[in-house]
């Protein structure tokens, strides 16, 4: 999939949310691993919040790839 050139007003509001339904997602299993005990457990849930920050940085290269509309 290719990047338009230019991004709506609704297309920066739609990465916006996903940027923080993953960031917000990542963060909480992050503070949930400091309360787990289970190294299994643990590996799984932080290889799980790598995911969503991986997400999180893709979705900011699509950002610095745009430029202002000024």
């Amino acid at each position: 999939m290719k990047v338009p050139k230019m991004l709506t007003d609704k297309d920066l509001s739609y990465i916006k949310d996903m940027f923080n339904w993953n960031f917000i997602t990542a963060q909480k299993i992050i503070f949930y691993n400091e309360q787990i005990a289970n190294e299994k457990i643990l590996n799984l849930l932080t290889e799980i919040a790598n995911i969503h920050y991986d997400f999180c940085t893709k979705l900011t290269a699509i950002l610095a790839k745009e430029e202002p509309n000024d």
